[in-house]
């Protein structure tokens, strides 16, 4: 089972919003490219162990881990009776020739071991394990979700820790026909692993409150052109409708990966949307979507969701004004 959620990374937030309201040049934007496919490996990874079931396993995704004094990400934990197994995903595509200690596309060599960074991933859990009282095992292998992805190894060792897509399905499924949680172990594991999670200490990215555009753009074409009816704010260039509401808890969203620690505040967020909205609106909304900080003067606001997909999953869906694509 799933014990945490898997959202797209701050850093890949603070880039949508810096694409949405700035001119990136073309480092920033293959930066934006490369945290996009990163994602969406996660997300086939994600969806194929839900195809296949994971009843017998507790999954940690995306998490930061505090161990001895630094910190490790890990793409995905699965813990079982007999320990904890590293999963680091990597979406590449393409062909590629792997050695133990290079990686090449070509005449291209990465800059980066996968190999390297599994070992240093699954190092850091076994200190973990030793620093506990529970002494589990660790193991791990790379995974390669992407179809498209050809692998030219030589070493067989090497491959016995790979895992690729045509594979995948065959070996999550080990998880759940050959491993159990019956006797508490595998819980005991979860209770030392969660005592050690972090919030990404290394997302420390933020522009200037006026280096970016303000106003309210739309969700399909992008356009900042909007108009706006009672209810909702028509795109003038393509024509689609979304919510006033929606528009605002978009925007929450930016401010947040864009400022950094800049305060939220009810003139900030007006002026941000390019006062679409009046400020009794932005006071609702804000007390709405935020928790309120400070008093009088010095009040500000922190969303009370990870972004914007978040905010929008956990509201009602009778909503009466729903949004809509002519």
């Amino acid at each position: 089972m799933f014990i945490t959620e898997r959202h797209r990374p701050s850093e890949l937030l603070h880039m949508e919003a810096m694409f949405s309201r700035s001119k990136l040049d073309d480092k920033n934007h293959n930066q934006l490219e490369n945290l996009r496919r990163g994602y969406e490996g996660e997300c086939i990874y994600d969806n194929i162990f839900n195809e296949v079931g994971h009843d017998n396993s507790y999954i940690y995704r995306d998490v930061y881990l505090n161990i001895e004094d630094s910190t490790t990400q890990y793409d995905s934990l699965i813990v079982t009776e007999e320990g904890v197994v590293v999963n680091e995903i990597k979406n590449f595509s393409g062909t590629y020739t792997v050695s133990d200690d290079s990686w090449a596309k070509g005449n291209f060599e990465l800059p980066d071991d996968p190999f390297a960074q599994l070992r240093r991933a699954i190092g850091k859990m076994r200190r973990l394990s030793l620093s506990s009282d529970l002494q589990f095992k660790v193991s791990g292998k790379l995974i390669f979700p992407n179809e498209e992805c050809t692998l030219i190894i030589a070493d067989e060792l090497l491959k016995q820790n790979i895992i690729i897509r045509s594979n995948l399905r065959r070996y999550l499924a080990r998880f759940k026909n050959n491993f159990s949680i019956s006797s508490g172990f595998a819980r005991e594991i979860c209770e030392v692993i969660t005592e050690h999670i972090v919030v990404n200490p290394y997302f420390k990215s933020a522009v200037d409150f006026d280096d970016v555009r303000h106003g309210i753009y739309c969700s399909e074409c992008g356009g900042f052109e909007v108009d706006s009816e009672r209810f909702h704010f028509r795109c003038s260039s393509c024509g689609s409708y979304e919510t006033k509401e929606t528009h605002f808890v978009r925007a929450i969203s930016d401010y947040k990966y864009l400022f950094g620690k800049l305060p939220m505040t009810t003139n900030r967020m007006m002026e941000f949307t390019n006062y679409k909205f009046s400020k009794r609106s932005v006071q609702r909304l804000l007390a709405k979507y935020c928790d309120r900080e400070g008093i009088y003067k010095s009040t500000s606001y922190k969303f009370k969701y990870y972004d914007f997909e978040d905010a929008m999953s956990k509201q009602p869906r009778n909503i009466r004004y729903k949004d809509r694509i002519d």
